[in-house]
């Protein structure tokens, strides 16, 4: 979710209900999933599917109360509900088709951020419990990794897991800010080691040998944005970069041919090696209120929201071009892609 939570104690946003057809599927061999977070507390969360070129309802909406973070694994689908405090599990069939399984994992309130499936464990950042939690995906038993906060953006070198710590409680307003990385081994589920970051850090990647981080502090609605480069090895502050107020930054990492983007203004960019923009590289739109990010091979998708239903998800390809324009549920904040095997 990224955004919406954060202001909640600030504004209460409304929705409207989008009525759009089921997703059947029946001869998809690629599904980009979109992740739509609804308003705060609608409980109208809502999940979709783009195959073929059209987007589908998927059985099941609402997924529940602020829908946060999405996750595909195989042929299953994971969705974290942040309001809901639960995992729910849908299936894809080799033909595509999309469905609920029934199976819906309590977190116990724990206010679930994002979500990183590594080797049939799904890690599920947790603000409520200052925990990590490891749903075993073949068990669907939980444990927990204990954390000096409320921890969110999550990634992985495939060896140890790397997670920010936003805040250190959410229960004092404003909440006190975090500031930190933490590195966990994850043979042990132990914390090996601490990097200290700049104040509020938000969504962490993983690339070329070094964790990225970005980070936002200011007042709402406006921020100054600072990029930043990890050693993981030593914990370095390889670079720091604070991009200001003039420009807006989301949250949201993706690669595409080995070089790393970061979403910004009505699209994406790529940052020089002083994290400096590479305006060069800038593809973006005219819509306004950028939410999200993702890229899936050779197509850009953005999510562009007003907290109000519908909004719009856009697929650009890399000269610019848009390929499809299509309304979802209020603020699309996550995508997942699947691919038949």
């Amino acid at each position: 979710m990224k955004k919406l939570i954060i202001l909640i104690e600030i504004i209460l946003l409304a929705s409207c209900a989008v009525d759009t057809p089921t997703s059947v599927q029946n001869t998809t061999t690629d599904i980009a999933f979109v992740l739509a977070e609804g308003a705060y507390p609608n409980n109208n969360g809502s999940l979709w599917s783009i195959s073929n070129g059209t987007i589908s309802e998927v059985t099941g909406n609402p997924t529940g109360n602020t829908a946060n973070s999405i996750a595909v694994h195989g042929n299953n689908l994971y969705v974290i509900n942040n309001g809901s405090a639960n995992l729910v599990v849908y299936s894809v069939s080799h033909e595509g088709i999309v469905e609920p399984t029934g199976t819906v994992i309590d977190l116990d309130g724990s206010q679930p951020r994002e979500i990183l499936i590594i080797n049939y464990k799904a890690y599920i950042s947790q603000w409520n419990k200052h925990s990590i939690a490891i749903v075993d995906l073949t068990t669907l038993t939980i444990e927990q990794i204990e954390m000096p906060g409320c921890s969110e953006g999550l990634t992985t070198d495939g060896t140890f897991l790397y997670a920010t710590i936003k805040y250190l409680n959410n229960t004092d307003w404003p909440y006190p800010t975090g500031n930190t990385v933490e590195k966990i081994n994850l043979s042990t589920n132990l914390i090996e080691k601490s990097f200290t970051v700049s104040n509020n850090p938000d969504m962490a990647f993983y690339h070329n040998g070094y964790v990225y981080v970005g980070s936002q502090y200011g007042d709402w609605p406006t921020f100054n944005y600072i990029t930043e480069k990890i050693d993981p090895e030593t914990g370095e502050l390889v670079s720091s970069k604070d991009h200001g107020s003039e420009v807006v930054f989301g949250t949201d990492f993706s690669i595409h041919d080995n070089v790393l983007y970061r979403a910004y203004d009505k699209g994406i960019v790529s940052l020089n090696d002083d994290l400096s923009i590479n305006m060069s590289t800038y593809i973006g739109t005219e819509y306004s209120n950028l939410y999200s990010m993702a890229i899936n091979e050779d197509y850009i998708y953005l999510g562009f929201g007003d907290y109000t239903a519908p909004d719009n998800v856009i697929v650009l390809d890399f000269d610019g071009n848009e390929i499809s324009n299509f309304e979802v549920g209020a603020s699309p904040g996550s995508f997942a892609f699947w691919k038949s095997e």
